[in-house]
């Protein structure tokens, strides 16, 4: 690949010339490449799936860059080489995981906490809890409280009679409203 630096008849230059060169700007470098090529073919195996997928996460994307708030949180959070648009793609191609529910300081009784580790590629905004019999009868239910949006905690409320097979699902949510749930029966 060759490079050319300070160029007056490349510099800023985008677009197509003739059908064969596309020229575009990307990082601040002038770049030219083959004409994208179509295929006649539909989609094959789970490609329809993740062209829709990708169309969910684009119009996430260009939601965010209509929002200025959002539009700055991607931006601060962008890698290099990227940028808000491509940050919040990612994002909405990304759910958060929940890699632990700790019911250690559980024991059926108000006050009693549960620790969930929640983590996401860029950051997850709010972790629900519910506390079920083990029939699945909700005995209760809420939003954790975190301080650092990995590590998680949520106080009981409601005095359970006896926690065995109760189980306890945490489910997290990132910007786009992906989620990511765990759940743990007690025994």
């Amino acid at each position: 690949m060759a490079n050319s630096d300070d160029n007056i008849i490349m510099r800023n230059l985008h677009g197509t010339l003739g059908d064969q060169v596309v020229c575009k700007v990307l990082n601040g470098k002038s770049i030219m490449t083959n004409v994208p090529k179509k295929t006649k073919k539909g989609p094959v195996g789970g490609q329809e799936g993740v062209r829709d997928c990708f169309s969910v996460a684009s119009a996430w994307g260009k939601h965010v860059m209509s929002d200025l708030e959002l539009k700055e949180f991607y931006k601060t959070r962008a890698q290099v080489g990227m940028n808000a648009y491509t940050t919040a793609l990612r994002d909405s191609l990304n759910a958060p995981v929940v890699s632990a529910i700790d019911t250690l300081g559980y024991s059926g009784h108000p006050g009693n906490v549960i620790l969930v580790t929640a983590d996401e590629d860029l950051m997850v905004i709010k972790v629900n809890l519910v506390i079920a019999d083990k029939y699945g009868v909700i005995l209760e239910e809420g939003e954790c409280t975190s301080d650092d949006s990995v590590n998680w905690h949520y106080v009981a409320k409601t005095e359970v009679q006896t926690t065995t097979g109760c189980i306890i699902t945490a489910t997290a949510f990132d910007n786009p409203q992906n989620a990511g749930t765990m759940s743990v029966t007690l025994v």
